[in-house]
């Protein structure tokens, strides 16, 4: 019985041993080329392995063809273009501070600029120009553009010759090329932080001028030191509250027209005519003084008016009137006698 029992346990593990044993490949015959194993590698992979003994077979590698680009469809690229139709001399600035530094590609062409005016007008005789305060050149004359006036009918062309033009706020004016100084529109035509008005700095090339401004209460120091000023015709001073100095140093003015004058609004007078020396004719016989009070240096230095009429001046406001008649040196005769 134990006989028996090793002979089963001998013959179970032969059994087992035989399983687990790897089967033997059969050697090729005589002549024959070796068996080739297949291989689980992938189609990418660089080779595959053989049988022991055998020579490495090359696999080629897998190649993805790509469609060849073809312009078929696509319109013929123009000299200076790509096939896309981009410019080959565009640079592509993204920092808009070093736009101006970029070198490359074909001079910049500037956009085209609406000539029509607000109203529709016609681009001929459009008065853009003006209303940016530019000259014939394209230069703002007055260093910042403003807007235009009310009525554009009124505001003169700039010409070529002309000396200098501008506009403030809804105020035009040009001084052309006989020194002839046109301002036209409505409103204030400068902020008031200051005496000095847009042609300031052409004062002394102004040699007639024309004032037609509706709407202003400021026209102090408005001639000042228009020492080659002759000739003054003003529209309307309605609603002015401001006088003082508005024709300070006019030297050549010899007779001035004050007729249309409206000074029923006007509190400051002071220095109105000072140092007008040569001033011969001056009527204010009509001035209303009745909310004035400055009037001090008001005629001083108008040493060549020989007859001044201020008998119906109104001074019961005013608080301040020294040397209102200092240097009027040729004055005949002079009646304050009502002067509170």
């Amino acid at each position: 019985m134990k006989l028996l029992k090793r002979y089963f346990a001998i013959l179970l593990a032969v059994l087992l041993a035989m399983q687990s044993a790897p089967i033997a490949k059969a050697e090729p015959a005589e002549g024959e080329p070796p068996a080739v194993e297949e291989s689980t590698e992938s189609e990418e992979g660089p080779s595959v392995e053989t049988t022991a003994g055998a020579a490495e077979t090359p696999v080629k590698e897998a190649v993805v063809e790509t469609p060849e680009e073809t312009t078929e469809g696509m319109p013929e690229a123009t000299p200076g273009e790509t096939t896309g139709g981009v410019p080959e001399e565009t640079v592509r600035v993204e920092d808009a501070q070093t736009r101006d530094m970029a070198v490359a590609g074909p001079q910049a062409v500037a956009a085209p600029v609406d000539t029509e005016n607000e109203d529709g007008g016609n681009g001929e005789e459009s008065i853009a120009a003006d209303a940016a305060g530019m000259d014939d050149t394209g230069e703002d004359a007055m260093g910042a553009a403003s807007a235009a006036p009310d009525s554009v009918a009124d505001v003169p062309a700039t010409q070529a010759g002309d000396i200098a033009s501008g506009t403030y706020g809804n105020v035009v004016w040009v001084i052309d090329g006989s020194g002839k100084l046109t301002v036209s529109g409505s409103g204030e035509f400068r902020d008031g932080t200051n005496d000095l008005t847009p042609w300031a700095d052409y004062a002394d090339q102004i040699t007639s001028a024309e004032l037609n401004v509706n709407g202003v209460t400021d026209l102090s120091c408005t001639f000042k030191d228009c020492v080659n000023l002759t000739e003054v015709n003003i529209a309307s001073t309605a609603g002015v509250r401001n006088m003082s100095g508005m024709f300070w140093g006019c030297k050549s003015l010899v007779t001035l027209d004050t007729s249309s004058f409206d000074t029923s609004s006007v509190t400051v007078m002071s220095a109105m005519f000072y140092d007008c020396e040569n001033l011969e004719n001056l009527d204010v016989s009509h001035f209303n003084t009745a909310n004035a009070t400055h009037m001090s240096g008001m005629f001083r230095g108008c040493r060549n008016i020989a007859q001044l009429d201020v008998s119906h001046f109104d001074t019961s406001n005013v608080t301040a009137m020294s040397l209102m008649f200092s240097g009027c040196e040729s004055l005949e005769a002079l009646d304050v006698s009502h002067f509170d």
